[in-house]
């Protein structure tokens, strides 16, 4: 069996889900994106903050630059984006149906939504993305019906669906979000503990700079790859000159967690791996559970 890379993706809000397929595989990718995400994720890894007593108590926010990461998908994303949204697949006819009644849009919506075309009696061709997207809000929101949740909750479920089905949507997401705050991460730390250091997950984000390194549409490849280089992009080393830091203070620093990422490399190929490699590397991709 294999997997396309991004064939799970969707977009809740401005924010990715599954961005990689739970489990262990390999992609073709561009050899070019991941040395450029190499060298900025060295320089990411090595910031810190020495965030003091007075900031926890004061809980004034310090957000982590990420200069060198923020600009990879500055320049990156877009692109992958672009073919994200040309990504098709096949759907179950029936399923427009069901889409439409989970949340609240007639059949007509969703099948422009999906910019669908019947390829079969049962089955139509539409974009994957909205299909992931709108079927990832159907499961919410009747999670939310069999919990008898708060209307003002429902409600902001279907609008999250339904913003999906616009004309003028598009699978974009708000990495911004996912730029870690020091002083909050400091303020987790139990002061009976004794701990003066802590690390902050920086998993998604780091993936979602990933993805940009593969075609959304790329098949992950066969074969054990023996003899290549592999080279990390969650477990870089990370010293740096630790800050100076006050009596007391927490030193925060990003990290991978391995518990959701077990495995994140790549590789430049030989030539003669180029057929299953055009793009010069491969991208190793184990997550341990399903991010979704």
């Amino acid at each position: 069996m294999t997997v396309r890379c991004a064939e799970r993706f969707a977009v809740r809000g401005r924010q990715g889900r599954a961005l990689f397929p739970p489990g262990a595989w390999v992609f073709p990718a561009d050899l070019e994106a991941a040395q450029e995400l190499h060298a900025a994720l060295q320089a990411t890894f090595r910031e810190r903050h020495a965030v003091t007593p007075a900031e926890i108590e004061g809980q004034v926010p310090r957000a982590f630059a990420f200069d060198d990461l923020l600009g990879f998908l500055a320049r990156r994303r877009p692109a992958f984006d672009r073919a994200l949204a040309g990504m098709r697949s096949p759907i179950a006819a029936s399923r427009i149906a069901t889409l439409a009644a989970a949340l609240g849009l007639s059949r007509d919506e969703v099948t422009a939504a999906l910019r669908a075309r019947a390829t079969g009696a049962d089955l139509v061709e539409g974009s994957t993305v909205v299909d992931n997207s709108l079927s990832l809000a159907a499961q919410r929101v009747d999670v939310l019906r069999e919990l008898a949740a708060d209307d003002a909750v429902l409600d902001r479920e279907l609008e999250l669906g339904r913003l999906v089905a616009q004309p003028s949507w598009t699978p974009q997401v708000d990495w911004s979000e996912l730029v870690p705050d020091a002083v909050e991460a400091a303020s987790c730390v139990d002061p009976a503990s004794g701990a003066v250091e802590v690390d902050v997950d920086i998993a998604h984000l780091v993936l979602l700079a990933a993805q940009c390194c593969v075609d959304p549409t790329a098949h992950a490849v066969r074969g054990d790859h023996d003899g290549l280089v592999w080279m990390s992009l969650a477990e870089l080393d990370g010293d740096a000159p630790a800050p100076e830091r006050a009596p007391g203070s927490i030193l925060v620093r990003p990290s991978v967690a391995a518990e959701e990422v077990e495995r994140l490399e790549f590789a430049a190929v030989p030539a003669a791996l180029r057929a299953i490699a055009p793009g010069g590397a491969l991208l190793a991709v184990t997550l341990v559970e399903d991010e979704a």
